[in-house]
Order: structure tokens, then sequence, then C-alpha cells
């Protein structure tokens, strides 16, 4: 005999599965549509896009008991919580597979050398609310505190791991200030990533493989499929063990001010940690000398400290104020502050 499920409800709210019985030879309907109650535990499965429940039930055909279960595939996944199992990318569309491949298979659609759709790469055991499944591909549309967004944020279901009931958020151990110093300059040459903040997921290219040799595509389409590279606030960000906030609208009032307005730079006595930020990037003093960054073109790099300060006052035209909103009459892309932030420091 062979059983099928007719009618599927991706959020049963009851045990109870409605079924066809047909004949293997004639598939006749021995049994038309019948409710069989669940008398025993049911149970969950995941393969991939797929959450599978098992029924087991008992039917009696020719005096004979047969027990067996029935596989039921939810359109939906039935539980709302998840947490990543790895590194797991944040996409802001759920257009993965053009993304990724294009119509030829092997096209990145970069605007600037850069992947706009990534948002972000989620640390292992970050956790989800799921909003809902997107039909017939394997991603689903999630919410998440460590990065709150006002527009949708997607993830592909296999970098994840689904859970009935609501989860703790993930742990967050801040490294000493020497680990995360250590940490950064161990990125030095590495690329510039739109939404970096790992050291790659070689998962991407093999959910969504390019039709050609990856070796044979350009060097930034290479590391941008496999999501290798750091963005500015990235390099932080994976430093300090997913710490830090993301993205540079909340470190430009992240820890504490330095005082600098209106003084020397003899003066501002900066240490090694100090962030020089602004809307849009940031800068990490490495030490009394020199800073580090990851900058769009050219990658994680290090600079001399009174250099850089001088291109961001006399190339970028940017005035050091003590807070970002102290100085409200100065247009924002005319600002940076140093803020202060690790506990070594303070």
């Amino acid at each position: 005999m062979l059983m099928r499920r007719v009618e599927r409800d991706p959020l049963p709210r009851e045990e109870s599965v409605e079924l066809q019985l047909h004949s293997k030879q004639n598939k006749e309907t021995i049994v038309g549509n019948a409710n069989f109650m669940i008398f025993f535990p049911s149970f969950i499965a995941y393969r991939y896009s797929t959450v599978l429940k098992l029924f087991p039930f008992f039917v009696n055909h020719d005096n004979i008991t047969f027990c067996t279960y029935i596989q039921a595939d939810m359109a939906h996944p039935i539980h709302r919580y998840a947490r990543a199992i790895n590194f797991t990318p944040i996409f802001n569309t759920f257009t993965l597979k053009s993304v990724f491949g294009g119509d030829d298979g092997k096209t990145l659609p970069l605007k600037n050398n850069l992947l706009k759709e990534l948002e972000m790469i989620a640390f292992p055991t970050t956790r989800f609310s799921v909003i809902k499944r997107i039909q017939d591909i394997f991603l689903v549309e999630v919410k998440m505190e460590e990065y709150p967004s006002s527009t949708p944020l997607y993830v592909d279901e296999r970098f994840l791991e689904y859970h009935e009931y609501p989860l703790k958020e993930r742990v967050k151990e801040l490294p000493p200030l020497s680990s995360i110093l250590e940490t950064m300059k161990s990125f030095l040459g590495a690329p510039y990533l739109w939404g970096g903040n790992c050291r790659g997921v070689p998962d991407m290219l093999h959910f969504y493989p390019p039709k050609v040799e990856i070796g044979s595509l350009d060097k930034i389409s290479q590391h941008t499929w496999g999501l290798e590279g750091m963005d500015c606030s990235g390099l932080l960000y994976f430093a300090a063990s997913g710490f830090t906030p993301r993205n540079t609208s909340s470190l430009i009032s992240y820890g504490n001010p330095v005082k600098i307005q209106g003084k020397n730079r003899e003066d501002w006595n900066l240490l090694p940690g100090d962030l020089l930020v602004w809307k849009g990037h940031v800068i990490i003093v490495l030490n009394g000398n020199t800073v580090i960054e990851s900058l769009g073109g050219r990658g994680v790099i290090t600079t001399p400290l009174a250099q850089r300060l001088e291109e961001i006052e006399t190339v970028l035209k940017r005035k050091p104020i003590d807070s970002w909103d102290s100085a409200i009459s100065l247009p924002e892309n005319e600002r940076y502050v140093i803020r202060r932030w690790h506990p070594d420091l303070l």
C-alpha cells in the first residue's frame, strides 16, 4: 500500500493528517479522505529547506492492522526560532540565485566592485526570529536583535538550526584589547568586502556554485563569491568577537568621547583602540603612530596616524568634534569624532 497525504497544512493545529490510500497496482482509492488521529508522539526532522514531520498511525485493512509513519513536508518551518550554526550571511534580498551567478551563472551584480545585497555576517549561535519561509527556495525572512533593520533580512536556512522555543541571545565575550589589535593586524592585506566581517563563508560556493571554475573568475569576484574580506566596521566587529556595534551609525556614539575639539593634535593623547569615526567609516588607532582600517578598493591597510588625520581634515574636509550631536550646525559630512570604548582604557 502507498499512503499519500493530500492536503498540507504548514502549521498544523491538531495532531491529525488527511490521507488517501492508493493501490500500488491500479492507484484505486481504497480509503477516501479520512482523518487518522495520532496517539503516539510525532517526530521532527530537518533536511535543508524542508521541515519534515513524521506521523505514526494505525490502519486496519482486510483485518490486518498496519502501523506506519507518514512524512509530511511543511511549506514553512514549524518553529519560529533559529540559531546560526556557523558564520551566517544576512542579505537584503531573497533573489540569491540570480545574485550569485546571474543569467550566465558566473556573474555577480557588483556596484563599484561591491556586493550591496550583503548586509552582514552573523556569528555562530546568533539568535533569529523566523518571520516566514520564501516558497520553493532555501531562504527565510528573519529578524535579529543584534542587527535591527527597517528592511527585510533574509538567510539561507541551510546555515540555521530550528528550535521550538525562544532562544537565549548569543553570549558575547569581549577579548582583551591586545588580542583585538593583534587580530586586526592578522587581516592586513585582506580584501574589502561590503558587509564582510569574517574570514569567509566557503559554503556559499557549495550552495550557490558558479558554472565555471571559481579560479577562472577575476579576483574581486572570487573573494566576493566566498564572502572573504572585511568592511571598515566589520574589521572591528570580528576582532571584538561581535561585541561592538556592527555599523558606524552606532559607533559614533559608542563608548566615551575623547575631548579633541579646539585642541592641538599633540594634546589629543590618543590610545590604541580609539576609534576615528563618522557615519560611513571607522579607523582604529593601532598604536601611537599608526592606524588600521579596511578601505574600499584597498582592503585592510595601515597608515601613519599623522598622515591619516591630515587626509581626513584636508582631503575629506572633516572637522574634529567632541561628540556627534554637539555640533548640529555642522553638516554630517563635515564631522568626525574619536571614541574610547574598550574597558581596558576606561
